[in-house]
């Protein structure tokens, strides 16, 4: 299939596939409908990973009221069972771990691409009080990211999850570390990224502390 709402790229066996309208926020219209899930299933065959960004200044919107093929004539019923459901399920059952870079909005449908996959990223400019609190955290720049979920080891067939586990990298806290080091900024950005996965898969502070001794 052609691609003209999405960017497909497969790299070191990952499939990175961009939803491409920025001038309507990335809304999803038919096309990017159908385009998406002929991108998830070809992932699933080609690659061992399958991120999903957006591009520009959104995820993704939600639906594309302004679409012509389905303004004038929109079936919500059919639409929602005949192209949402299936799209959304292919994400939830890919064979591949999948991951949604939340860059930006995610309304609407934008937000249940997200939710169907198995790990969000997100960026926020801080942390939030309760989370800080939670960790017992008084200085807020202390906290550069944060995973939420539940780590692989401890998911369960018998009590399935029903979200994603979700990082977030918080912006104002790596920049003033990164004042502070001398080193490239998207070294720092994927030193911390890597440090909220590892937690993701499992391992603890601790664990992580004996071969990367992050603080230094």
């Amino acid at each position: 299939m052609r691609y003209d709402t999405i960017l497909y790229e497969l790299d070191h066996d990952i499939a990175r596939v961009t939803l491409n309208r920025p001038e309507v926020m990335n809304g999803l219209n038919t096309a990017m409908r159908a385009e998406l899930g002929d991108a998830v299933a070809r992932a699933g065959r080609e690659a061992r990973c399958f991120v999903m960004p957006g591009s520009g200044r959104a995820f993704c919107s939600g639906q594309d009221l302004g679409d012509r093929v389905t303004a004038a004539d929109l079936d919500l019923e059919r639409t929602l069972r005949e192209e949402y459901e299936p799209l959304l399920r292919a994400i939830y059952d890919c064979p591949v771990p999948t991951i949604a870079a939340v860059n930006g909005a995610a309304a609407g449908a934008g937000a249940n691409l997200a939710l169907a996959a198995d790990v969000v990223i997100q960026v926020e400019d801080m942390p939030e009080e309760a989370a800080l609190a939670d960790m017992e955290i008084a200085n807020p720049f202390e906290l550069t990211g944060l995973y939420e979920g539940i780590p692989l080891p401890e998911k369960s067939l018998a009590d399935p999850q029903t979200s994603p586990d979700v990082i977030t990298l918080y912006r104002l806290p790596i920049l003033a570390e990164w004042c502070e080091r001398e080193l490239p900024l998207g070294d720092l950005i994927s030193h911390i990224l890597v440090h909220e996965l590892a937690h993701h898969f499992g391992w603890s502070d601790a664990d992580i502390a004996r071969i990367d001794r992050w603080w230094e």
